[in-house]
C-alpha cells in the first residue's frame, strides 16, 4: 500500500499554503459566494466521473479538488498532491491517482478519515457527472498520465483535465477552486451533494 501524506511535514506545509491562501481572500477570487440547495441523486455506477471539493468552512474556501473517475474495469481518484490516508484500508497509489477503490474506500476519502488536520471544520461538494463510457476512459488514462503535482495546484490539475475531456468546453483551467465548483454546479445534467463535517463523521 502506497498513500500520500507519511509524515508530519507534507500536512503542516498544506496546512501553512491553505492558511496562506486564507490571507490573500482580500485581493482574489478564492470564496464561492452563493450556492444552489444540493440537487440531483448520487451517481455511483459507471460511466461517470465525480468531483470532490473540500473547503474549510468559515469563510467557506475551497482548499482540495479530487476527481472520482467510475469506468466498467475500475473506479480510481485523481488525488493532486493530495494527503489523505485510508488508515486500515489499502488501496495502490500509481502517481497522483488512488486504484481499485472500493465503495469503502471512497466513503472514507469524502469524509476526510485518515487526514491529520481540520476535522471538525470543513464541507465536501460532490458534483456527479454521467458521461459515456469512452469519456471515462478518456479521463482515467490521461489521470494515469499526470505527473508530480505541487501544493495547491489541485484544482488546475483537475480543471485542466476536465477541460480536455470532449463535452467539456466550459471548463476553464485554473487554480481557483471556487471557480470550478461554480462552473460544475451550472453544468446541465448534474447532481450536486454537500456534506457538512459533523453530519459526515457521525455516520
Amino acid at each position: 500500500m502506497v498513500v500520500a501524506g507519511d509524515g508530519l511535514t507534507p500536512r503542516l506545509t498544506r496546512r501553512a499554503l491553505v492558511l496562506g491562501a486564507l490571507a490573500l481572500g482580500a485581493c482574489a477570487r478564492v470564496t464561492h459566494g452563493e450556492l444552489p440547495e444540493p440537487f440531483g441523486a448520487p451517481v455511483t455506477t459507471p460511466p461517470a466521473l465525480r468531483v470532490v471539493i473540500f473547503e474549510i468552512q468559515q469563510p467557506d474556501l475551497p482548499f482540495h479538488t479530487g476527481l472520482v473517475i467510475r469506468t466498467a474495469g475500475e473506479t480510481m481518484i485523481l488525488d493532486p498532491a493530495g494527503e489523505w490516508e485510508p488508515g486500515h484500508l489499502q488501496c495502490t497509489r500509481d502517481g497522483q491517482v488512488l486504484r481499485r477503490i472500493t465503495p469503502e474506500l471512497e466513503q472514507a476519502y469524502l469524509t476526510r478519515d485518515g487526514i491529520g488536520y481540520l476535522p471538525d471544520s470543513w464541507t465536501t461538494h460532490v458534483v456527479d457527472i454521467p458521461v459515456p463510457a469512452a469519456t471515462a476512459a478518456l479521463a482515467a488514462e490521461r489521470a494515469l498520465a499526470v505527473g508530480p503535482v505541487l501544493p495547491l495546484q489541485c484544482a488546475t490539475t483537475v480543471s485542466t483535465l476536465l477541460a480536455s475531456l470532449p463535452e467539456f468546453d466550459e471548463i476553464e483551467p485554473g487554480w481557483i477552486t471556487a471557480d470550478l465548483l461554480r462552473a460544475l454546479v451550472l453544468r446541465p445534467g448534474v447532481s450536486y451533494l454537500r456534506l457538512e463535517a459533523a453530519s459526515a463523521q457521525g455516520g
